[in-house]
């Protein structure tokens, strides 16, 4: 999967499904890499 395909996903997914999580603990939650997350939206 494309990188940017897949953060756009991993947003809107936590836009949709935080339930009052920080994006750190949806992350933590959800086994997704959060460094990656915030380095690839630096970029």
């Amino acid at each position: 999967m494309e990188t940017k395909e897949y953060f756009e996903k991993v947003m809107q997914d936590y836009n949709q499904h935080r339930t009052g999580r920080s994006l750190r603990k949806y992350c933590k939650g959800e086994g997704v890499d959060y460094a990656w997350l915030i380095e690839y939206n630096i970029n």
